[in-house]
């Protein structure tokens, strides 16, 4: 429960932990600061660096880029263009390319219906940012049917949403 009695905004802030407004100007400079981030890649004449994972803006609205396997030389193009902004990094499996080029890969077998048992248990693929996967969305999510999903379509992860 909200304790008015230090005034409304400090008994948000101790119930929610940041205050929503500082979140939002957080968030627009965070989006600020992505696009900051890739015109640099541009200018730079490589809009989507081998190492980049991707960004995504944390609870508090800061933005986050994923870097894959600590990439020296990427933390430093990315401090770089970011200097002077509120921003960390968070380091991943995975690049950003790779990822949505193998949604694709699952997508076209989707509308190709192969496996039409399989695929009719598929309810959504998505590109996670703050996880740096693949999600794949079911409608049954018995063994059974995660086990085919896997026969079928060699899918090697454990957790499924």
């Amino acid at each position: 429960m909200l304790d008015l009695s230090k005034g409304m905004l400090e008994a948000v802030e101790d119930y929610y932990g940041v205050v929503p407004y500082t979140r939002l100007e957080n968030e627009i400079q965070s989006l600020y600061a992505k696009d900051k981030l890739l015109q640099s890649f541009i200018a730079k004449g490589n809009p989507l660096p081998t190492m980049y994972g991707n960004v995504y803006i944390d609870g508090d609205g800061i933005l986050v880029v994923n870097i894959v396997d600590n990439d020296t030389q990427l933390i430093k193009e990315v401090s770089e263009a970011l200097k002077g902004e509120r921003f960390y990094t968070n380091y991943v499996q995975y690049p950003w390319a790779y990822l949505q080029t193998t949604k694709d890969i699952i997508d076209a077998k989707l509308a190709r219906k192969e496996n039409s048992t399989v695929v009719d248990n598929i309810a959504g693929v998505y590109l996670d940012d703050r996880e740096n996967v693949i999600g794949v969305q079911l409608l049954d999510f018995s063994e059974e049917a995660i086990s085919l999903l896997k026969k079928r379509h060699g899918f090697t992860c454990s957790g499924f949403q």
